[in-house]
């Protein structure tokens, strides 16, 4: 028996059908970590990082993965400019190259998947490049962050950004069909 749980039903599948073909729980988490990114991504995806407890019953142990962002080189303590509530002041925190960390997100999913993993590498991305591929009904969830002013304000300031999530720019109706074929 096989059990999977994700924030979304399409990463949900993508688990249980690596699963169903012979894959363990570390080829499943890789799939719906990589599946969610499709289907998920203003809060999963290959940006991104994370840590995973995995335990092995004939080891006895658990082991943690901590593949969590990194700073960028020149990252320093007090770059980013404050008021006395704590509160940015500039745009540092939020513009150029030190505002973004360096993802560990893949790097994790790889050391998961060479360590325990049963399935080949390239077969647990199936489900999330067929995701893209086809395309997915937008749910409550993707249209409430797409609603975001912070959203909009991303969109006007990177306006590629605003085709992928639709051609239009404009916010997804829920239950329309996204499709991310690049």
């Amino acid at each position: 028996m096989s059990a999977v749980a994700a924030a979304h039903e399409k990463a949900v599948e993508a688990g249980l059908r690596v699963m169903e073909k012979g894959g363990d729980a570390c080829d499943a988490a890789v799939a719906v970590s990589l599946a969610l990114g499709v289907a998920e991504p203003f809060y999963s995806g290959l940006g991104g990082g994370g840590v995973a407890l995995i335990w092995r019953e004939g080891e006895k142990r658990a082991r943690f993965v901590d593949f969590s962002n990194e700073c960028p080189l020149g990252m320093e303590p007090g770059i980013f400019e404050c008021d006395e509530n704590g509160k940015h002041t500039g745009q540092a925190h939020s513009r150029g190259h030190r505002s973004v960390l360096i993802p560990g997100l893949l790097r994790g999913l790889e050391a998961i998947h060479r360590e325990y993993g049963r399935k080949p590498w390239g077969d647990l991305f199936e489900s999330a490049i067929r995701l893209a591929d086809e395309g997915f009904p937008v749910g409550w969830f993707y249209r409430r962050q797409q609603e975001e002013p912070r959203f909009g304000t991303l969109c006007e300031n990177y306006p590629e950004l605003a085709g992928i999530h639709s051609a239009s720019g404009a916010p997804l109706a829920k239950g329309a069909l996204l499709r991310q074929p690049d």
